[in-house]
């Protein structure tokens, strides 16, 4: 569980690094949305003096990219050159991996290009030494004065050689899917930009990767720390949580979720409404329109994330269920007759109470929350397939359908808020003033028959039959 004792946050680095060191440049912190509080932003006159400093440039077969590289010095290239065209073999990779990653995620999935390719001009990336980072998109012309700004340019910064001890992959492989998330941050940028949407601009850059080169599942590799860790924010940043970036980019498990759901282009038609509304209200206006709603979508969201690994089920959740972690209960135990849990989570987040049924019968269910309008839960009955799946409101009692013995019954506690004050609200301590109860209570209507069937000398003409009901406090 999360300390309640964290405090809020900055990050002090430019805009989208992907995997960037986290020693030395985050101070303490509690849950945040801004991942991106501190931006580092050029002007253009900026960029062309920066871009003056380079020796060499290659333009993309597609003339859709400009690579500017060195050739010697601490930003130098690799000089291997296999076809002897006089361009190292690093670049044209680079060059390559972009011009995939055009043809997919702009002619393929319909995204709008960046600003700087709507006006005809070749996107620019600068390779050099990133220092254990694999790559940044920087925006340019931000005003401070704005919390939201549109049609935003940028530029890449590319690593040289992705040598380190930060790196998790290497070579080809890392150029191609870290061009398909970098390009992915310049697209985004060309929507609208705002800090609060950072969370959602990572999982869905790691989550294009998938689509540009899916034979290089880059992303699973970070689906072990968000499973991991339930009681952190979806859109909350906290760096005094170890391995929390590799945390963020885990998220992209909701990217795979909607589009399972909703299909590949939900993830755009989101984009489409981030220009109006920030990424959360984007996600709730997209799924309203789907006669659905935040709340629901998360737990069911929350749902998937519990039937992986050795849980999975045939007829429920990921279509790739078997190969990804497994999230842990808060409560794994017998249900025989009554069960009581109160406990507290923070904003987006979720927890699991699995109960294993021991004798037939029918459950009331009763949930309960001190703010009604941010808790919700999912009742999952279920032995290999899904039994019946409940959304259910705090300050709800339902009857769940019978369960027969040995099967089991789910319990997600959900806070769905799509508002947090980070600051007054929810790091008011104790945490404990924001929570939730369940009840969980069988009703015998099923009780056993107590039978008087033998009796010498009976002085009844016919059996008599007893039924009784067992009251359990």
């Amino acid at each position: 569980m999360v300390s309640a004792m964290v405090k809020l946050t900055t990050i002090n680095i430019s805009l989208f690094a992907f995997f960037y060191p986290l020693i030395g440049i985050f101070s303490p912190s509690a849950y945040s949305q801004n991942l991106f509080s501190n931006i580092t932003s050029v002007t253009s006159s900026e960029k062309q003096i920066y871009q003056a400093a380079y020796s060499d440039s290659f333009i993309s077969s597609n003339g859709k990219f400009k690579i500017f590289f060195q050739r010697q010095g601490k930003d130098g290239v690799p000089p291997t050159d296999d076809n002897l065209n006089k361009v190292p073999d690093w670049i044209e990779t680079i060059a390559s991996a972009f011009e995939r990653s055009y043809t997919v995620e702009v002619l393929e999935l319909g995204y709008q290009p960046p600003p700087t390719m709507r006006q005809g001009a070749p996107y620019s990336i600068f390779v050099q030494n990133m220092t254990n980072a694999f790559a940044r998109t920087v925006p340019m012309n931000l005003d401070s004065s704005k919390t939201v700004q549109t049609n935003v340019e940028s530029y890449i910064l590319f690593d040289n050689d992705f040598q380190g001890s930060n790196y998790h992959i290497h070579g080809d492989s890392a150029i191609k899917v870290v061009a398909a998330h970098e390009f992915f941050h310049a697209i985004q940028l060309g929507y609208a930009f705002r800090k609060i949407d950072g969370f959602f601009l990572e999982l869905t850059a790691v989550w294009m990767e998938s689509h540009v080169f899916p034979e290089i599942p880059n992303y699973r590799y970070f689906f072990k720390y968000f499973f991991s860790a339930p009681d952190i924010p979806l859109s909350g940043v906290s760096y005094t949580i170890p391995n929390i970036v590799n945390h963020i980019y885990g998220r992209s498990i909701w990217a795979f979720y909607i589009e399972q759901r909703f299909g590949t282009n939900a993830i755009k038609d989101i984009f489409e409404n981030i220009v109006d509304f920030d990424a959360l209200h984007a996600l709730q206006k997209f799924f309203r329109q789907k006669n659905s709603s935040f709340a629901k979508e998360f737990l069911q969201f929350c749902a998937w994330n519990f039937f992986t690994g050795e849980r999975r089920l045939t007829d429920f959740g990921y279509h790739f269920a078997e190969t990804l972690p497994m999230v842990a209960a808060s409560t794994d135990t017998i249900f025989e007759y009554a069960a009581y849990r109160s406990s507290a989570a923070y904003f987006q987040t979720a927890q699991y109470h699995l109960f294993h049924i021991k004798n037939q019968g029918t459950i009331k269910f009763s949930f309960s929350a001190e703010n009604i309008n941010h808790w919700f839960a999912r009742a999952i009955g279920y032995n290999d397939s899904v039994l019946f799946n409940s959304f259910v409101s705090a300050s709800s009692s339902i009857y769940l359908p019978p369960l027969p013995k040995s099967s089991s019954l789910l319990i997600i506690a959900g806070n769905a808020n799509l508002e947090p004050d980070t600051v007054t609200i929810y790091f008011k301590q104790p945490k404990e003033k924001y929570n939730f109860t369940l009840r969980l209570q069988r009703e015998n209507t099923n009780a056993p028959l107590f039978q008087i069937s033998s009796f010498s000398p009976n002085p009844f003409e016919e059996e008599i039959v007893f039924q009784f009901r067992r009251r359990c406090q």
